[in-house]
């Protein structure tokens, strides 16, 4: 029993030496946490900034078509007017 009591009193001594390492791995853990966070932050905030530069891409795209389907309309009533 006394050297089971003595073996645990080791291992714990053995954590207690290792505390200070694992709260400071524990502290770095976190600020990458915080870290990769924000970098997720910034992600979706450039995501949104993309995806209203597409939205304006595809209205301008439709303004065109629309442009074009107009152009060519009045280039046909040209032709059917002349002839």
């Amino acid at each position: 029993m006394k050297e089971l009591k003595a073996k645990k009193n080791a291992l714990f001594g053995e954590v207690k030496a290792k505390r200070p390492l694992i709260e400071a791995k524990s502290k770095e853990i976190d600020a990458l946490k915080k870290e990769l966070d924000s970098n997720r932050e910034e992600k979706n905030d450039e995501r949104d900034v993309l995806d209203k530069i597409q939205d304006e891409i595809v209205a301008s795209s439709e303004e065109m078509q629309a442009c074009f389907k107009k152009k060519d309309e009045a280039k046909d009533a040209y032709w059917q007017a002349r002839f």
